[in-house]
């Protein structure tokens, strides 16, 4: 599959489930006014990662979350993503 159109429908999907939760990227009890590191495993191009900094920015202390990705295939991982951002190979069925 051409990478450019699966990168177009994940972002899609992505959009599509962000809106069908109400415009929510985390819908658990988290506490986000202090440092965190969020992992995100199965990340494809990052952009539920990507979202969620955007709209999280730095904790009120002014420190930097840590946002992690991982994925099975590195393909569609950003080319150059924030500094606080590592995006990982990752496969779960395999130690």
């Amino acid at each position: 599959m051409d990478s450019d159109l699966e990168r177009k429908r994940l972002a899609s999907n992505h959009y599509i489930a962000k809106d069908a939760a109400g415009g929510k990227l985390v819908l658990a009890p988290v506490n986000f006014t202090q440092p965190v590191k969020v992992l995100d495993s199965t990340t494809a191009d990052g952009t539920w990662l990507l979202d969620l900094a955007t709209d999280l920015l730095t904790a009120p202390d002014g420190a930097a979350h840590v946002f992690v990705g991982t994925d099975i295939n590195p393909v569609p991982f950003p080319a150059q993503p924030p500094s606080n951002f590592a995006f990982h190979v990752q496969d779960i069925n395999k130690e």
